[in-house]
């Protein structure tokens, strides 16, 4: 609350000891920004990116590279979902 006079009357909803970021539904946001032909965005992951990151990244690489991810279903991960 000492970092920001904006923010001291706010109520605190969470506490943790790390900041590392979630979507909305805790899944990561990982593929093709929708309406952006050659924008992607792999984040999200939260604790979980460290341990996450070679799969997302080699999934992401094949998308970029290549059209589409062959060796992980980026299905469940689409950045569209969390535009509803």
């Amino acid at each position: 609350r000492g970092l920001s006079t904006v923010l001291s009357a706010a109520e605190v909803t969470a506490r943790q000891s790390c900041y590392l970021p979630w979507t909305a539904d805790q899944f990561p946001a990982m593929g093709r920004l929708p309406g952006h032909e050659n924008a992607f965005v792999c984040a999200g992951h939260g604790c979980w990116g460290i341990l996450n990151s070679l799969a997302s990244g080699l999934g992401m690489a094949e998308l970029i590279l290549q059209g589409r991810a062959s060796s992980v279903d980026l299905a469940p991960f689409d950045p569209a979902r969390l535009l509803v």
